[in-house]
């Protein structure tokens, strides 16, 4: 039988996007008998409690916590004494997500580049200090996430570079440089304008691909414009079988496997 492991979404903002009161509402409402779990990625100091109870209370959720690099301005030392206590659980699979976000917001107050680098840093020292994977997010970012990168951990750390959407030569030099490491493709594959982003899915190697929904953002066709949540992993699996013409049992099986590799579970 197929299996997935949604390996990043955030449920405490699936939850209160779709309404519904509980996760276990929400698995047996909207999840397909494939689901086997997720990891919940606690990206901002508002869902890391309720990320942290999730995973706590519901046997398949797994839990990652880390300040995104748009939202490096809320990394306190309170956070960071909090994300700390949570690395101590077994539930908890890796630091992240962090990393290093360019993209242009007109009106928004989201951390400078040169606060993103810093809190990145400290976020890659403590991630080795207590032995964990790392989840990376990049985006128009790619010389100084590189750079930082090959600077800063060793090349033989787990690596989960997240709903990947740069550039197939930027992809190569981490894939060369990183032996262990994966990127994530979300709905956007599935998008009629996604073309050039199906180009880099159908010449990376489905041995350094994780299934992830990035949820409650960009669920696939044909769920656009809904609330994008782990129940859709398979949608965006039946499309990477498309690109890469294998069966979709392939797909399943390989990515499996390396959600084992990179989280462990």
């Amino acid at each position: 039988m197929r299996r997935y492991i949604d390996t990043h979404c955030n449920l405490p903002n699936i939850l209160a996007k779709i309404k519904l009161p509980s996760y276990t509402e929400l698995v047996k409402k909207h999840f397909p008998p494939e689901y086997e779990g997720c990891v919940s990625v606690a990206s901002d100091a508002d869902s890391q409690i309720e990320t942290f109870s999730l995973a706590q209370n519901n046997s398949s959720v797994y839990a990652a916590y880390g300040i995104h690099p748009l939202y490096a301005a809320q990394y306190t030392q309170q956070v960071e004494d909090r994300i700390r206590e949570y690395m101590a659980h077994s539930k908890t699979v890796a630091w992240g997500e962090i990393g290093l976000d360019y993209h242009p917001f007109p009106g928004h107050d989201y951390a400078e580049p040169s606060l993103q680098r810093k809190i990145f840093q400290q976020q890659i020292r403590l991630s080795l200090e207590y032995q964990k994977p790392i989840i990376i997010h990049t985006r128009e970012a790619e010389e100084d996430t590189l750079q930082m990168m090959t600077e800063h951990i060793p090349v033989s750390w787990p690596l989960h570079v997240h709903c990947f959407t740069d550039s197939l030569e930027f992809a190569q030099k981490l894939m060369d440089t990183f032996p262990n490491l994966w990127f994530g493709f979300t709905g956007v594959i599935t998008f009629k304008n996604s073309s050039e982003l199906q180009r880099i899915v159908k010449e990376i190697p489905l041995n350094r691909i994780l299934l992830e929904t990035d949820g409650p953002f960009m669920a696939p066709i044909p769920y656009r414009g809904k609330v994008c949540h782990p129940g859709h992993v398979m949608n965006i699996a039946e499309k990477i079988a498309e690109i890469k013409q294998k069966s979709l049992d392939e797909i399943c099986q390989v990515s499996r496997y390396n959600t084992k590799l990179m989280y462990g579970i």
